[in-house]
């Protein structure tokens, strides 16, 4: 037995099986990934990436792409412009009911939405560096007489977008009965917008109006 040779044909089907063997077992097809499209509005950004890893790392299967915008872009990103997104994620839940539920989509008719799921909370804060202009004075007590110094620059996020823009908006609102001062929202953002932005007061509350962006 150990002299025996195969016949020609015998042999030559043997190799061409061999090489069938290793060529396929490099090309075997990869499992196909199913991509997650979410959005989420740009405070949620970090976090988000990662949580992408871990939820990756769970399920191999899955490809999920973030994408970071205000909150009210994300929204309208689905709602007007119509992208393919597969969850929605703005820093402030009231809009999915405000922008989605009386939204349809096009070819069904169907709302956008019809839940959302309440999961975190975040928080507003003044931030600044020690190069601030009178970082040596600032306190919880005189912060808006600080931010609504002339020679001060302050910043807050497009309240026509984010959330965050029109939530701090709100809280220089509120600050003028917390503090009992009038005229605090006046000062903090008095020709501050090419567009200014007006305050109403009605039935006790605050409304704040914001220019639509066309």
């Amino acid at each position: 037995m150990g002299n025996y040779r195969f016949p020609r044909s015998t042999r030559i089907f043997l190799f061409f099986a061999a090489v069938l063997l290793i060529f396929g077992a490099g090309c075997t097809p990869k499992a196909e990934t199913t991509r997650l499209n979410v959005f989420v509005a740009g405070s949620l950004a970090i976090p988000f990436v990662e949580m992408e890893r871990a939820y990756e790392a769970q399920h191999p299967g899955v490809d999920v792409q973030i994408e970071a915008h205000g909150s009210i872009q994300v929204i309208r990103h689905v709602t007007e412009i119509h992208d393919q997104i597969d969850v929605v994620i703005p820093a402030d839940y009231a809009l999915i009911p405000m922008l989605m539920y009386a939204s349809t989509v096009p070819e069904t008719g169907e709302p956008y939405a019809r839940w959302y799921a309440k999961f975190a909370t975040n928080r507003l804060a003044l931030a600044y560096t020690s190069e601030s202009r009178y970082a040596d004075e600032i306190t919880s007590e005189n912060w808006y007489e600080i931010i609504s110094r002339p020679d001060v620059k302050y910043g807050l996020s497009d309240p026509r977008f984010d959330a965050s823009g029109y939530r701090s908006l709100m809280v220089v609102q509120l600050a003028e009965t917390y503090y009992n001062d009038p005229t605090i929202f006046e000062r903090v953002y008095l020709g501050q917008f090419k567009e200014p932005i007006k305050v109403q007061k009605e039935s006790g509350r605050h409304i704040i109006h914001v220019p639509e962006l066309l």
